[in-house]
């Protein structure tokens, strides 16, 4: 009804007291204003705000930031300073201190809001790691490190900040033979927020699996990743054999640098088949969830 996981409306109503549900023997009892607030919070949060900055809001406050135009989604106001976010993330991540760097990434993903979370600092902190990486300042082990608590956390906040039973599912894997799922997780916690029913594969699955998952859960939108540039053999063939067997009330959405080389492969001589997507970067891939949300199509 309103979008937002029972998880998540737990954790507002104990940290924030958003609303104040009346109690029977069968558990708390919402009433049309309270459902209503709910789905305010909501919509300020898809405009960029963090539930910290609104929580306490009265309604006519939350109806007057409703009115205003849309904030943008990397900065929302609450959001401590993201410099110096990062600057203690990869400190802790230079001395190698996992619970550093894993209690400030929570206190980070507690304050922001999903969608900010990952621009500021999931998406800065890869690529800052990858960066030092490739520059040799930074060792095999630390990447690991950082890739090792992003996904957990990120896969966390994808199960946490989703709609169980809503009527948008979106099913999120990658290819066999492309072992890197950060980008899809953090596509996966966009949608969750966005108030789809989100199912996590995992990565390198072959095609047979990825369309025995669509089959049985019936996804609108199939989101997988390719962030290999140059993909091995094994994962075009397989987003190529997904394509081709995918039901018609399927999407099939293809996002990272090597998704390119897919769709080079899925073209055929009447240009790309219906359905299919090709998601230039996170951004591009949320304001489609949007529009699919509030009934727009491509």
């Amino acid at each position: 009804m309103t979008g937002i996981s029972v998880d998540t409306l737990r954790a507002w109503e104990r940290r924030y007291h958003v609303v104040k549900p009346s109690r029977s023997a069968r558990g708390r009892l919402y009433g049309d204003a309270d459902v209503q607030r709910f789905i305010s919070l909501r919509n300020a949060m898809d405009k960029g705000f963090a539930i910290g900055e609104i929580a306490s809001l009265p309604d006519s406050e939350l109806a007057k930031i409703l009115a205003l135009p849309e904030k943008n989604a990397f900065a929302s106001g609450s959001a401590a300073e993201p410099e110096a976010g990062l600057d203690l993330l990869l400190a802790a991540v230079e001395s190698f201190d996992s619970v550093s760097l894993n209690g400030e990434l929570g206190r980070l993903a507690a304050l922001l809001t999903p969608a900010a979370f990952v621009y500021k600092v999931a998406l800065p902190l890869m690529r800052a790691v990858g960066d030092r990486w490739h520059a040799g300042t930074m060792q095999t082990a630390q990447e690991h490190l950082v890739t090792e608590c992003l996904r957990n956390l990120l896969g966390a906040m994808a199960r946490l900040n989703q709609a169980p039973g809503s009527n948008l599912k979106l099913l999120a894997t990658t290819p066999a033979q492309e072992l890197h799922e950060l980008g899809m997780l953090a596509g996966a916690v966009l949608a969750g927020a966005r108030g789809f029913e989100v199912a996590c594969l995992g990565p390198n699955l072959p095609a047979s699996e990825i369309l025995y998952a669509v089959e049985r859960f019936s996804p609108r939108i199939l989101l997988v990743g390719m962030v290999t540039p140059n993909p091995l053999p094994g994962a075009v063939e397989t987003v190529s054999e997904v394509a081709a067997s995918l039901p018609a009330n399927t999407e099939l959405w293809l996002g990272g640098a090597g998704a390119l080389v897919a769709l080079d492969a899925i073209r055929d001589g009447n240009g790309m088949p219906p359905g299919i997507i090709y998601l230039e970067d996170l951004q591009a891939l949320d304001r489609l969830l949007l529009e699919r949300r509030n009934g727009r199509h491509a």
